[in-house]
């Protein structure tokens, strides 16, 4: 298993090894989200520029979920189930307030890294 540290690339993936993916650092935050689609699955939402997250393998073999408003696309694998990412839906302007695009990355599956350990975000 290989480890994190916020100054280079970390990996991570889902259970079954079929999606998965790179940052270009760990991070040092996590969003406990309480809606109650994150919160029956207990995410821990870690976000990056959608240019520091890339899928590495499972491109094709993943699957999305939109749920309610279709604003954001879940990302998950078929096969295992778990919850990969999210990313906003290209059609809808969520970041109309000026915040930077982002993608939310389940930081529960980050090898090396005890998501738990990490500071809430505010």
């Amino acid at each position: 298993m290989s480890t994190s540290s916020p100054e280079g690339p970390c990996h991570g993936g889902c259970d079954c090894g079929a999606v998965r993916f790179e940052l270009d650092v760990a991070p040092t935050v996590v969003n406990e989200c309480d809606c109650s689609f994150c919160r029956k699955l207990g995410m821990l939402w870690a976000y990056f520029p959608p240019t520091s997250f890339r899928l590495v393998a499972g491109t094709d073999a993943s699957a999305s979920y939109t749920r309610g408003d279709k604003v954001i696309a879940f990302r998950f694998c078929p096969r295992c189930g778990c919850m990969v990412s999210w990313e906003a839906l290209p059609d809808r302007d969520i970041f109309a307030d000026g915040s930077p695009p982002k993608v939310g990355v389940n930081a529960r599956l980050i090898e090396g890294l005890d998501a738990r350990k990490l500071p809430r975000m505010a």
